[in-house]
């Protein structure tokens, strides 16, 4: 206990293995109870299956859609490991922890880096702790890599501060390039990086070599994107263009029933609190501030500057857009575990408990607090009176949900993509009211949505359809007596082949009746 309470390298690093043993088995929970792809792993699977096949990132929605709706490099990081480790759902998702645990060890290496090794070890632990990480770091997503490079880019930037050399920021660089190509979102790091390289340099020529160093590799990265586009779809280009615009503004009708839209700034900040950080979180940063302010100040290093900028930039894009959505700022994650580790003084705070050794009483009581906070800040929770032996009771609302009704949600949607893919001919393309990424990865087919089209378009691709999939009455732009006519149309030119159900839910299967 003593040589921990000292910051004694062995210890920190055995307690640093615990933490990253902790997260393991918060992914191992995952892993025993979700096996089905969700609603947009499909879609990477998809693509991923796209690009091993043709070289191109492209959905199977009608002839082919290319996905261009975001930067391209995880995509193509997902098709060559399916190429190299089949489609083994399991094996891929394990990649996304691998990313995990570089994160939550770049953690551990910044704040020592930047104050000392308890530092970096609570900073570790906050990280591996929070619900939205570890559930996100189970899932085949973009996030969870992109937040691995801003933090490499980080962590660059912190030894680019104490070196002094060149290197360090151009590799600062080119690892925010690599987040960028991975999900557009971490150019608001990029932002704040540049704005910070800035003003840290001692005259105008330094200042612009900074800035070209960490600014050139993002650019270049992101020319070639547009390239990208422009050369396999130069339509998309506009139109992927378009999209950014319409997430940002909601100005137009394709995205006007997206629940993400619009949802309002008191809610938004609520989810922030609630889901992404966790209040318990925000509690915790809270005290720190107070522990800052009240006791004798730690000093600072600069780079905190830059956490803070990126946090409130971070911020500031989430209120002034109009389409929200938490995993959009997951990267405010690891640098809060940083930021509000840097604020509490840790040797203090061990030195601290060193002096109340000799009292039992103090520090069982500092070490059971430790405990409980550690607690309230992850995943789990104490179950109700009565409820101990449920396995759901364990777990947040947030973790519960997602852990224990994924499955039941998606089987019968693999259910009828498998039979599907048995009966139906190589290429046939299956009409599907609503969810329509997990049927179709399953079926391997090409597939198309009816609840985003008007009435007209509806019925166009009804005329043209010879597998239809009813699974959801949920029809964005038709009104009631509009859906009454799709129904009727169906029943008098469709049969259903086979209805597939559970205990949770039942779809249809119809083929259209040939005369």
């Amino acid at each position: 206990m003593q040589r921990l309470l000292k910051g004694n390298q062995t210890s920190v690093l055995l307690l640093l293995a615990v933490t990253i043993t902790i997260f393991l088995l918060f992914q191992l929970a995952l892993a025993l109870t979700v096996d089905l792809p969700e609603y947009d792993e499909a879609i990477y699977l998809n693509v991923a299956r796209s690009i091993r096949q043709t070289g191109i990132a492209e959905r199977s929605m009608g002839e082919g859609v290319l996905y261009a709706d975001h930067t391209p490099l995880y995509q193509y990081f997902l098709g060559l490991s399916t190429l190299v480790l089949g489609e083994n759902l399991l094996t891929l998702r394990l990649l996304t922890s691998i990313f995990a645990v570089g994160c939550i060890l770049l953690c551990f290496a910044i704040g020592a880096e930047l104050q000392d090794r308890l530092t970096g070890l609570a900073a570790a632990l906050t990280l591996a702790l929070n619900p939205f990480f570890t559930y996100y770091s189970f899932f085949l997503r973009a996030e969870i890599p992109m937040v691995f490079f801003l933090l490499l880019g980080l962590h660059f930037l912190v030894k680019w501060e104490s070196k002094g050399t060149n290197n360090f920021l151009a590799w600062a660089g080119i690892s925010m390039a690599v987040a960028v190509l991975l999900r557009e979102n971490a150019i608001i790091f990029w932002f704040a990086a540049l704005l910070y390289v800035v003003t840290r340099g001692s005259s105008w020529k330094k200042r612009l070599s900074n800035a070209i160093w960490v600014g050139l590799p993002v650019i270049v990265a992101l020319v070639l994107w547009i390239g990208w586009i422009a050369v396999l779809s130069p339509p998309h280009l506009q139109g992927t263009l378009s999209r950014w615009l319409n997430s940002a503004t909601g100005s137009t009708e394709v995205i006007i029933h997206d629940a993400r839209l619009g949802i309002p700034f008191q809610v938004w900040l609520i989810t922030i609190g609630s889901q992404l950080l966790g209040w318990e979180t925000v509690l915790f940063f809270m005290v720190a501030l107070l522990m800052m302010v009240f006791f004798r100040p730690r000093k600072l290093p600069p780079v905190t500057a830059l956490l803070i900028l990126y946090i409130g930039f971070n911020l500031a894009y989430s209120l002034l857009v109009a389409l929200r959505e938490p995993r959009h700022i997951i990267g405010i994650i690891p640098m809060m575990a940083i930021l509000i580790n840097l604020l509490i003084d840790w040797p203090q705070v061990t030195g601290w408990l060193r002096r109340k050794v000799r009292r039992p009483v103090l520090l069982t009581m500092g070490i059971i607090l430790l405990i409980v906070a550690a607690w309230s800040i992850s995943p789990l929770q104490l179950p109700r009176s009565g409820n101990w032996r449920n396995p759901e009771a364990w777990w947040t609302q947030f973790y519960q949900t997602r852990m224990f009704d994924n499955d039941r949600y998606y089987s019968v949607l693999r259910d009828a993509g498998q039979y599907l893919s048995e009966t139906t001919p190589s290429g046939e393309t299956i009409v599907i009211v609503h969810e329509g990424t997990v049927l179709g990865y399953y079926a391997d087919r090409p597939y198309d949505f009816l609840y985003t089209r008007t009435y007209d378009s509806v019925m166009d691709t009804l005329m043209e359809a010879n597998y239809l999939v009813y699974d959801n009455p949920s029809f964005f732009y038709l009104s009631e007596e509009e859906i009454e006519k799709t129904d009727s149309y169906i029943d008098s030119n469709f049969q259903i082949e086979k209805i597939i159900q559970d205990d949770y839910r039942s779809i249809k299967i119809y083929r259209r009746v040939v005369e």
